[in-house]
């Protein structure tokens, strides 16, 4: 019972110091963001931050993985189902991709966390790891669309489509210019996409 009690505080503090840095890097940007800034918004020790996150590359990455959780299991989820044709699939996917694309939170915590990236090794190799299992899980999809195209060709065009979708932040999200056009650009999206997959 002990063990439970203290797993759960344990819990508790991680989806903290995970909630505040979401927090401050989608409201006050990337220079924000440091360790010692954070264990001072939630009132801890560094060294207390650090036992849940040692360095500041395991905390961007918990917080990119945090902030897209629900969205990655979703995806999962709908790409482990053998009742939906795979090109259903892979529509679900996208449009469950393009919605988070649009919550005010995570494309300002994105845009935020692209900026680091140009200066912050440690966000840049976070990122990376998150875009590479994006790749992988789009070009699965897209192998099961269209079987006969080599492994490298699905790698590639998954890179194009998560490109495109990552890109649209920049415009959808809801404070950007062409946030009314979304149903529009939702449409030309699987025009492209669908063109993309059944070239060879």
């Amino acid at each position: 019972m002990e063990k439970l009690l203290k797993k759960k505080k344990n819990d508790e503090r991680r989806d903290e110091i995970l909630d505040v840095t979401i927090n401050t890097l989608a409201n006050e940007g990337y220079t924000s963001l440091s360790m010692r800034g954070i264990a001072n918004r939630i009132g801890i020790h560094l060294s207390t931050l650090q036992y849940y996150f040692p360095t500041k590359r395991e905390l961007v990455k918990s917080t990119i993985e945090k902030s897209i959780g629900s969205m990655v299991r979703m995806m999962d989820d709908i790409a482990l189902s053998s009742s939906i044709v795979p090109e259903k699939i892979l529509r679900k996917a996208l449009k469950l991709h393009l919605k988070s694309c649009r919550d005010p939170v995570i494309s300002k915590l994105f845009i935020a966390l692209w900026a680091m990236a140009g200066h912050d090794e440690d966000v840049n190799l976070a990122l990376t790891e998150v875009y590479k299992r994006d790749c992988q899980r789009y070009s699965s999809l897209i192998k099961k669309v269209r079987p006969q195209l080599s492994k490298k060709s699905c790698e590639n065009k998954a890179i194009l489509i998560l490109a495109q979708l990552e890109g649209l932040v920049l415009f959808i999200s809801p404070t950007k210019p062409f946030a009314s056009k979304i149903r529009v650009l939702e449409k030309q999206l699987w025009i492209s996409t669908d063109a993309l997959i059944n070239t060879s």
